[in-house]
């Protein structure tokens, strides 16, 4: 081993790279020789079958995902028919229903009208008008029994919506229409009506109570088609008077059944009927083609029209399917029917508003489909999305019945359940292979529409065609049970394409042991020949496609497969003879390349060490030790460089150690201290520069070794007593290992700073004092410190001028005196500041005039002058304002103290100042008004207590005499009244007896009230019975108003008999005025019982929430009694003590009778002395007369009234007027056109 490490370097190479590049190559060349050829046939042969099954996955999901697709578009279109089929449904509903009310009504009009006596009554009188006016109608006698009766006839006319109403007599004659026609006045009969509808009701009306005849052209108006409704009139003997009939226009008709509303665009309703043994419209279309009395045949019609309800698909004259749905109508005397229908294609293709496709086109484009049909259950196509030639075709009968869509739809129809179609030829997709997927929509187990895809090979091509994992060779694809192509081959297109392998089946069969096997229905992988005759490797499965078996197989091309190993057998050989020559020639020359100038190098670092500043490595090679050497050339330049240069610089640098021992300073640092390196190595830093932060945490190198980062301050450094001003910075010193070794410190002489400071802090001293006229010398400094220093003069100058102006403009303004306006020119701020100052001469002028004219005007005494605010702007403007609000403060409150002192000064007390003031002029209304009240008050005591003594004289002299003559009689009283305190005794026992007897009386009213509340439970049952009942007698009110109905129509019938009868009618039909008239206050009368029915319900409610709330209160009476009855137990008590307390009282009385003897001397002497004080009160009510006092006024208001005279009031006589009977016009059912 120690041989080894002693040989040289170049043998250590040779050998390393002999060993290292022989050795592993000839291993290599085994191992890839054994393994290669099996490991690559069984990789390639795994990754086909993992792309087969992938590609099988994918494929399964696809056609899952087809089936799926087909079966939502199902549901989402039997949902869209089902909600169409409601929809027309209930349209359909309401127009029928309207319909049947409308001819219903037109019945009721009908039997109004020749029913009605009214309708006899004119009947007969057109016949005799006519007969009178030899059958013409422009004469008198018809003219004014159509004035008379015509008008009624008018209102039935316009009020039932019909367009117009005919009187017919028994002869057929037109004896009245209300539009006056070509038809008034001619006969049924006429050549012109006698096959007219209304000649057919006139004849069907003498045999049953109603004739109506279905619609037909009437040339009266205008040819026009119309129907008519008739009824014979009679009168009371059943004598047959004529035919009352109405016109009904179709255009009713037609607003109701072509109301648009839901139908959609293509949505139609109309109707049909049968006429002479043909169905006919009895209605005109809008959408379809069609009008009234056009012929219509369809198998629906005829179901409709045979009484049967149902709905259906039909396919119309243009080929599209519709929704029907179909039912008779129920009107007497005519066979109709109702249709209403929608297309389905509008139901289902849809298009939104904007919106270029329909539902079923976005959704092929959405799924990627190349087609969508829907087709009906007869086979026709009645929707495609692309709208090839297979639109509006038949695929049960038509031209494409043998298609694979064809058959596909025969075996959906039959089955009734989901359908696929493989690949064939289809001929509207110009003859291109497709295949097809289908499934019915069904109801009640029959089929009524399938929906059918045509499916999309470019979304098969797209899943076979993925070229991951395929190399250059490789390709997948599907082969059918025809062993053709159901996906296109990517190798071959030409041949083995879908629709070329269909077009030329010779050639774009594929009959290969894949494709048998598969088609066999098993899986496997191997190397087999491919359709073309070449050896693959080929993986290979059956894949169910619904019904049908495909195969699908991957191949690569074996050539492909195999090409690493029989390339790799050819290439080792060649590269294990020549790498071991290369190997060889490469490790001598490798050897002698990194020997030669590693020698060199190591010359170079001897030389270097040596202390040889002029050597230079020289090096030939530019490989990596080339670049070792060259970097250390560089390296030596660049430490001579920054030496030199550190060396060189103007600025003083030092480098110290963490223990501030210095290891470098450069030429400028030892000039500043004068010192040499060898002076300066190895000692203090501190001990040079004397600085105030030298030793101290100050020190930007003490604060930068502690922070890590670097650190700038500013001091005075004085080595040999210089005081110079320096800004020095330190930096932190890292060792290998990121351990702070020292700093070094960049120092910089700030003395010029220094001296520009001062200059300019004077001057902005002197500013702050207010002197503007210092300014700095800018010629003791150079560059841009002299720059700077004028820049501040110039600025301080440049500000001076303004202000020296504001200063004397100020002053004078101070002093009272206003200056002239400011006309030098000026820029920017300075003349904003100039326009400012204008404004304030401006303001203080306007200021200064309207007060001097405000004086001017007060010295003349004309106080009611004010200056015009509007003139002023801001705190001026308040000023003036002031001064105005000032003068009528002031004279304001004058006037009015004014006027009320004169008042007072005639004795007037009652008015004070009212007004609003404040300030002194408030405490001078607040003492005058008090001085005021103050007055009244005294006077006003004053005047009461006169009052008061002249009473209480009078009644004190009367009471003294009262008195002394009572005292007497006191006396006696005494003793009656010890008699009577006597009888109070016996009094008291017996109210004690009393007392016991109330206990026990209160004890019965308390079980007296428990059986009250009781009772009040009950009283509110009987109140919700009555409530019951007042409902029950509601009902009853509502009969009497159909009796008061019914009365009022017979008194109608009567008034038309007493009008036929002329003169001897006349006393009955004012017996009949008065049946309607009493209906009328009936009806009325009703109206009123059931609005006081409606009160006594609410009172009934209301009396059972007072039942409620009285037995609430009965509760609270027997709490309270059984109080009382507590309360009479105390009273008893307290009787017990008064019987002592009498005793007492006897004593009290001896008192009081010695008591009034003294009384009695007293009375006397206080009549003398009430005498004199009488005088003396009546003499001070004379004084207090002379003032007015504000009681004195009020009791003069007061007394006013009772002194004025008193009138006789009128006496409330409440007048009842009788109830005013109901007149026929305001009859409320409309009898009064009668």
């Amino acid at each position: 081993m120690q041989k080894i490490k002693d040989l040289s370097l170049k043998v250590k190479l040779l050998v390393a790279f002999m060993v290292v590049g022989i050795l592993p190559l000839t291993i290599g060349e085994y191992l890839c020789l054994s393994n290669a050829e099996k490991a690559l046939n069984d990789q390639a042969l795994m990754q086909l079958e993992s792309i087969r099954q992938i590609k099988k996955d994918d494929l399964e999901n696809f056609f899952h995902e087809r089936q799926m697709d087909l079966s939502v578009l199902s549901r989402t279109i039997h949902t869209i028919t089902t909600d169409t089929h409601k929809r027309l449904k209930t349209i359909q509903q309401l127009k029928k229903n309207r319909l049947e009310s409308w001819f219903h009504t037109l019945e009721t009009t009908i039997h109004m009208l020749k029913d009605n006596p009214f309708t006899a009554v004119a009947l007969y009188k057109f016949n005799q008008a006519f007969v009178k006016d030899n059958k013409r109608t422009n004469l008198a006698t018809w003219q004014k029994t159509e004035k008379e009766y015509g008008i009624t006839f008018e209102n039935i006319k316009s009020d039932s919506n019909v367009y117009d109403i005919f009187l017919i007599s028994p002869s057929g004659d037109i004896l009245y229409t209300v539009e006056k026609e070509s038809d008034l006045g001619q006969n049924i009969s006429s050549l012109q009506l006698k096959n007219t509808g209304l000649a057919q009701v006139f004849r069907q009306s003498k045999n049953t109570a109603i004739a109506i005849s279905d619609f037909a052209a009437y040339p009266p108006s205008d040819n026009k088609p119309n129907a008519f409704i008739a009824g014979g009139v009679y009168d009371k003997g059943k004598n047959y008077l004529g035919v009352v009939a109405i016109q009904v226009p179709i255009k009713i008709i037609d607003s109701i059944v072509q109301n648009r509303s839901g139908m959609g665009k293509t949505g139609e309703t109309y109707l049909v009927g049968k006429q002479h043994g043909q169905c006919l419209l009895r209605s005109n279309c809008l959408i379809k083609k069609g009008q009234l009395n056009d012929p219509i045949n369809h198998e629906f019609v005829k179901k409709a029209l045979n009484g049967k309800k149902g709905w259906t698909y039909h396919l119309n004259e243009s080929n599209t399917l519709e929704m029907v749905l179909y039912e008779p109508l129920a009107i007497k005397g005519l066979n109709w029917g109702i249709v209403s229908l929608e297309t389905i294609e509008e139901s289902i293709a849809h298009k939104s508003e904007g919106e270029l496709k329909d539902y079923c086109q976005n959704f092929i484009a959405s799924y990627d489909y190349s087609d969508l049909f829907l087709i009906d259950s007869d086979g026709f196509v009645f929707y495609t999305a692309t709208k090839e030639s297979d639109y509006q075709t038949n695929m049960l009968h038509g031209k494409y019945s043998d298609s694979g869509l064809g058959r596909l739809i025969k075996q959906v129809v039959k089955t009734r359940k989901f359908g696929f179609a493989d690949f064939e030829p289809y001929a509207p997709s110009k003859g291109k292979p497709s295949a097809f997927i289908a499934q019915p929509i069904t109801h009640n187990g029959t089929v009524d529409i399938v929906v059918a895809l045509q499916l999309s090979l470019r979304a098969i091509n797209h899943i076979m065609q993925q070229r991951a994992g395929m190399g250059e060779t490789g390709e997948s694809y599907l082969v059918g049970p025809d062993q053709l192509m159901r996906s296109d081959s990517f190798l071959d297109p030409t041949h083995h394409s879908v629709d070329a392998s269909f077009r030329n089946p010779s050639k774009g069969k594929v009959d290969t042991k894949a494709s048998r096997t598969s088609l066999a229905g098993e899986c496997g992988k191997e190397i087999i020949m491919d359709y073309n005759g070449n050896p693959v490797l080929s993986a290979y499965c059956p894949l169910s496609v619904y019904d049908k078996h495909w195969a699908l197989i991957v191949e690569i091309d074996r050539q492909e497969a195999f090409a690493p190993v029989y390339l790799m057998q050819k290439i080792i050989v060649g590269i294990v003879v020549v790498t071991i020559v290369i190997i060889i020639l490469i490790s001598l020359f490798t050897a002698n390349s990194i020997m030669v100038p590693i020698q060199r190098i190591l010359q170079f670092i001897d030389r270097v060490r040596s202390g040889d500043k002029q050597i230079v490595l020289k090096m030939d090679s530019k490989d990596e030790i080339g670049q070792m050497g060259n970097a250390l050339n560089e390296m030596v330049s660049g430490q001579r460089a920054l030496q030199y240069n550190l060396d060189n610089l103007p600025t003083p640098v030092m480098e110290i150690d963490k223990n501030y021992t210095v290891q470098y300073m450069n030429h400028a640092a030892l000039n500043f201290l004068g010192l040499s390196m060898k002076d300066v190595v190895g000692k203090k830093c501190h001990s040079f520069f004397k600085t105030d932060h030298c030793q101290t945490s100050d020190c930007a190198c003490n604060r930068a070794m502690a922070s890590q980062q670097s650190y700038t301050a500013d001091t005075v450094a004085d080595p040999e007593g210089k005081d110079v001003p320096i800004r020095y910075t330190g930096f932190p010193v890292k060792d290998e290992n990121g351990a702070i070794s020292g700093a070094i410190e960049f120092v910089l002489d700030v003395s010029g700073e220094r001296t520009i400071n001062s200059a300019i802090v004077e001057i902005i001293h002197a500013i702050n004092d207010g002197d503007f006229s210092k300014r700095g010398d800018a010629e003791i400094f150079t560059g841009n410190y002299r720059e700077l220093v004028m820049n501040v003069n110039n600025i301080v100058a440049a500000f001076e001028t303004p202000l020296r102006r504001i200063q004397d403009y100020v002053d004078r303004i101070s002093r009272g005196e206003i200056p002239e306006r400011i006309t030098d020119e000026a820029k920017g701020d300075f003349k904003k500041l100039n326009d400012n100052f204008n404004q304030c001469i401006d303001a203080i002028n306007n200021l200064v005039k309207d007060a001097n004219d405000l004086v001017d005007a007060a010295i003349a005494g004309r106080l009611d002058t004010r200056a015009n605010v509007s003139n002023h702007q801001g705190d001026f403007a308040k000023v003036v304002k002031g001064i105005n609000d000032t003068l009528d403060a002031v004279l304001m409150p004058i006037n009015e103290a004014q006027t009320v002192l004169e008042r007072m000064s005639d004795g007037d007390l009652t008015s004070k100042i009212t007004g609003d003031y404040h300030g002194d002029h408030a405490l001078i209304k607040d003492a005058i008004n008090k001085t005021l009240t103050s007055l009244n008050q005294i006077l006003e005591e004053v005047a009461d207590v006169s009052d008061n003594v002249s009473a209480s004289a009078v009644q004190l002299n009367s009471a003294s005499q009262n008195l002394a003559e009572g005292s007497q009689e006191q006396a006696a009283s005494v003793e009656e009244i010890t008699a009577s305190v006597h009888e109070t005794d016996q009094q008291i026992r017996q109210n004690s007896e009393n007392t016991d007897t109330a206990n026990t009386l209160v004890s019965e009213t308390n079980d007296a009230a428990s059986t009250g509340q009781a009772e009040m439970n009950n009283l509110s049952q009987a109140m919700n019975a009555i409530n019951e009942s007042a409902q029950n007698i509601s009902k009853i009110i509502k009969v009497i108003d159909e009796i008061a109905f019914q009365t009022n129509i017979l008194a109608l019938n009567a008034a038309v008999e007493a009008a036929r009868a002329g003169q001897h009618g006349k006393g009955f039909a004012v017996v009949a005025q008065e049946v309607r008239n009493l209906a009328g206050r009936s009806a009325q009368a009703a109206k009123e019982t059931a609005e006081l029915i409606d009160n006594s319900n609410k009172k009934a409610v209301d009396g059972v929430q007072i039942a409620e709330r009285t037995g609430v209160a009965l509760t609270h009476v027997v709490e309270n009694v059984q109080k009382v009855k507590n309360i009479m137990g105390e009273i008893a008590v307290a009787n017990k003590e008064q019987t002592q307390a009498m005793g007492q009282i006897n004593e009290g009385m001896g008192q009081i009778n010695t008591a009034v003897q003294n009384i009695s001397s007293q009375s006397e002497e206080t009549a003398s002395a009430a005498t004199q004080l009488s005088a003396q009160s009546d003499n001070l009510k004379a004084q207090l007369a002379k003032f007015k006092l504000l009681s004195t006024e009020n009791k003069q208001r007061q007394e006013a009234p009772k002194r004025m005279p008193r009138k006789s009031l009128p006496i409330n006589t409440t007048e009842q007027n009788p109830q005013v009977a109901l007149p026929i016009d305001t009859d409320v059912r409309g009898f009064g056109d009668f």
